[in-house]
């Protein structure tokens, strides 16, 4: 079982358990004299996957001589020539370059674009991301492999600065789509690129999602934080995050028990006619926490007006 299925599950039983309350009850009530209707489980997931296929950069080039690209905020990654197959032989022709890079929490949250880590003992904690990208290449819609790393610059300035705690992540994607990361075998450290300017470098053997990551590790008991999500809505057609206060490059779904006293955002989203419906709460975790988010408190938002909601945050 994944872990969202695991934290579907929690939602779910959080929504049974807290569903008997008056005010929940008075929730329905004013819903359906108000003619709410819930999104279905394939509106709410189109909203997000249309975020993410919005940050889709492409380029095309000469798959045999490969391509330096650089992206919107200045990332630059080079494939060296030779280094692309199609089904086993060398690529020629021209090929197809995509490349979707994600910095902040409110970018991350609209494409569902998580950073929630995996240690070596199997326990998940929360990333603090350098920048977080998914780059493959096809060539008329068919995958091209890559037969030798390809390098990445990353500017540290995207992300606050330097960070000499940063790591190399790869992205393990399931069927339901989560992606959970794992510090990946390479290199990755500290240079400067032409101008000047200090990079997070790193050596990448496969295309897919790779991440610059260090582990939140906050210390500190933990505790149970209980989520109750309107009654009309559920874990198909919603979903629920957490954004750390004071680090605007982070951004989980809810992975198991969270540090007392951690300050953060429990962000609630759902879909409403093509836009997201949201609401936050900001509050410092204590022992049993309880979150109860209805539907009257929520509000409506592109994807473009939430980012911004999201990102100025503190």
């Amino acid at each position: 079982m994944s872990n969202k299925q695991l934290f579907i599950g929690f939602l779910l039983s959080l929504a049974v358990m807290l569903g008997s309350c008056s005010d929940c009850e008075e929730t329905v009530n004013e819903s359906a004299q108000n003619g709410f209707q819930a999104p279905t489980q394939a509106e709410f997931n189109q909203i997000q996957q249309t975020a993410f296929d919005n940050s889709i950069q492409t380029a095309s080039f000469p798959a045999d001589e490969g391509i330096t690209f650089t992206s919107e905020n200045g990332v630059t990654f080079t494939i060296n020539p030779g280094c692309l197959s199609l089904n086993g032989q060398l690529a020629t022709g021209i090929a197809t370059l995509e490349f979707s890079e994600f910095f902040n929490r409110g970018e991350m949250l609209v494409a569902n674009a998580t950073t929630v880590g995996m240690d070596v003992n199997g326990n998940l904690d929360q990333l603090i991301s350098g920048g977080e990208f998914f780059i493959r290449a096809t060539q008329d819609g068919e995958p091209l492999t890559l037969d030798c790393p390809y390098i990445i610059d990353i500017p540290t300035s995207l992300t606050g600065g330097d960070d000499n705690l940063m790591r190399p992540f790869t992205g393990i994607v399931g069927a339901d789509g989560t992606v959970i990361w794992v510090e990946a075998n390479g290199e990755l450290f500290l240079s400067q690129d032409a101008q000047g300017n200090s990079v997070y470098t790193s050596f990448i053997e496969n295309f897919g999602w790779f991440n610059c990551d260090r582990f939140a590790n906050n210390p500190g008991p933990t505790t149970q934080v209980q989520i109750a999500i309107p009654q009309e809505l559920d874990s198909a057609n919603s979903a629920v995050y957490l954004a750390l206060q004071g680090e605007p490059n982070s951004l989980a779904f809810l992975y198991g028990e969270l540090p007392v006293g951690l300050d953060a955002h429990i962000i609630f989203i759902s879909e409403a006619d093509g836009l997201f419906r949201y609401a936050i709460e900001s509050l410092r975790i204590a022992e049993n926490q309880q979150v109860i988010f209805t539907l009257q408190e929520t509000n409506v938002a592109s994807a473009e007006d939430l980012i911004s909601i999201l990102n100025n945050l503190p």
